[in-house]
């Protein structure tokens, strides 16, 4: 029995993170919590933006702007807010 639990319970980590979600909120605030320096944060949420930010609607961009000084820190300034912007503008 113990063994059926451990493979399910593997299965769903391996599907789970296997699974793409288009624009994954979590993943975004996983990148800005995680990453320590400054630079390096916004270079990589410049990235993502970039890459997920196509696939997001406009409430999602908008809880993103909304919560760019939060998360972001000393990370936010004018390239992020603008590529933020522009991701709005271009959402369905």
């Amino acid at each position: 029995m113990k063994w059926i639990v451990l493979f399910v319970g593997m299965s769903a980590l391996i599907v789970g993170s296997t699974a793409q979600v288009p624009c994954d909120l979590g993943e975004f605030r996983m990148i800005a919590l995680h990453t320590h320096h400054p630079y390096e944060r916004k270079a990589k949420i410049i990235e993502w933006l970039k890459l997920k930010g196509p696939q997001c609607n406009k409430e999602q961009v908008s809880k993103i702007y909304n919560s760019l000084a939060h998360l972001l820190g000393t990370s936010d300034d004018s390239e992020v807010r603008s590529v933020t912007y522009e991701m709005y503008r271009n959402a369905k």
